[in-house]
């Protein structure tokens, strides 16, 4: 197996980028199998006699669901230092200390996301002319994010070895 030579440098937006769209995709199709099983216990309660039910079970699913986008991100960074998305994309969030991520600032990070989003993105956008490639949400938090050994949907693509041709 060969080694990747971005192993252990700044993750680029790009990269960044595909591993944030699966987490998102993840996050959505939780929260579509939530309101499922809402709107199905909902049909068994009809009428007006059981609004009060029904409009329970839904404000609990929408709580569910909203307690699970936000808990998703700040929990796999604080335990395993990456998402589900970056482990697909090979990525690693690091302390620029060189600590482990901890509870405190996986919620740094994830209030410095809200805060990079607000002004058009540009604290996101901010990945692509900073020497780290840190956002404004690392620039907070204190964190790179980095490229990794583990293999990684990246590395299935970068280095997939080129289609054998027909001899005819």
């Amino acid at each position: 197996m060969r080694r990747d030579p971005l192993v252990g440098q700044y993750a680029g937006a790009i990269s960044r980028a595909v591993a944030f769209g699966i987490d998102v995709a993840i996050i959505s199709v939780t929260m579509l199998v939530v309101a499922g099983l809402a709107l199905t216990i909902e049909g068994f309660f009809p009428g007006r006699i059981f609004a009060g039910v029904r409009f329970t079970i839904t404000v609990a699913a929408e709580v569910i669901d909203a307690v699970f986008a936000i808990a998703y991100p700040i929990a796999f960074w604080a335990v395993l230092s990456e998402t589900p998305g970056d482990m697909l994309m090979g990525l690693r969030i690091v302390r620029t200390d060189g600590k482990r991520m901890n509870l405190r600032r996986a919620l740094l990070r994830y209030v410095g996301c809200l805060l990079a989003a607000l002004p058009l993105f540009l604290g996101f956008l901010w990945i692509l002319v900073d020497e780290r490639r840190q956002g404004w949400h690392d620039k907070i938090a204190g964190t790179y994010v980095l490229y990794t050994a583990h293999d990684s949907l990246r590395q299935s693509i970068v280095h997939r070895p080129p289609p054998k041709r027909a001899h005819g």
